[in-house]
């Protein structure tokens, strides 16, 4: 039985079956984008640390991006862990929380599948 349901984070939705839909270099370019936006009239800012400085208590453009990716990998999860990586400060414990819930998902779905073969 495939779940359908659809799971949204205000600017988002998604189908709780398939969070898999987009890879996540394509997911970090959207949410770049989006915050590099300066609204429908403006040009873009030039730079992520432009934008997100303050915000996200970063001084380089290195710590910009991986606070973006690691924000961004939060959305491979289901919504409780995503929820409990989005509350989490440090970016480099968002990453390992995100990598422990993204290889226990990897273990539970070779599990189902190795039982749905042997049934076949």
């Amino acid at each position: 039985e495939q779940l359908t349901e659809i799971v949204q984070w205000g600017h988002e939705a998604r189908r709780e079956a398939l969070p898999f839909e987009s890879a996540l270099d394509e997911i970090v370019a959207l949410r770049r984008d989006a915050i590099l936006s300066r609204g429908p009239d403006a040009a873009p800012a030039s730079s992520l640390i432009e934008q997100v400085r303050t915000l996200w208590g970063v001084d380089t453009e290195a710590q910009a991006e991986r606070q973006l990716l690691s924000f961004a990998a939060t959305g491979f999860l289901s919504p409780v862990e995503r929820a409990e990586a989005l509350g989490m400060r440090d970016t480099v414990q968002r990453l390992q929380h995100v990598l422990t819930a993204l290889r226990e998902n990897e273990r539970r779905l070779a599990a189902q599948l190795a039982l749905r073969n042997a049934f076949r």
